[in-house]
């Protein structure tokens, strides 16, 4: 796994740093109420045992595909859709924890909030790292 390529013009940070701004990732149910689906550490190492057995979640969040893919289980029902998205979380991170993520340092707007990397920063939690690539961006 491959964690530390330094990126043209990012800088690193501790985690530590990046954490306090990490929001998680939240679903509204039907009534308005907020959940959490950010994994636990033991639905991660689940995860990355299914990793290790070749299941990797190659899906981009926020991309076409994971949009479509959500709506089909959003279209289910709230307990559907909570239950992908938060095994998705895992999935995803567990990929990162496999794979790694050179080149794809997380992005921080200037302002000091997190733009793109909450799945690299679980995973780097996931892992212990001390510090990783950033790179700040102005919008």
């Amino acid at each position: 796994m491959d964690t530390g390529k330094q990126y043209p013009s990012s800088e690193k940070w501790k985690v530590a740093d990046l954490l306090p701004k990490f929001r998680g990732w939240e679903m509204k149910d039907e009534r308005g109420k907020k959940h959490q689906t950010a994994p636990t550490k033991e639905e991660i190492e689940k995860a990355v045992e299914e990793a290790k057995l070749g299941k990797l979640e190659t899906l981009i969040f926020d991309s076409d595909d994971f949009k479509a893919e959500f709506a089909k289980y959003k279209s289910q029902g709230f307990a559907v859709a909570f239950t992908w998205f938060k095994n998705y979380n895992a999935s995803r991170v567990a990929y990162l924890v496999e794979k790694g993520w050179a080149g794809h340092p997380i992005k921080v707007m200037m302002n000091g909030d997190l733009n793109d990397g909450q799945h690299r920063i679980m995973a780097a939690c996931f892992l212990g790292l001390k510090e990783v690539d950033v790179l700040v961006i102005e919008k």
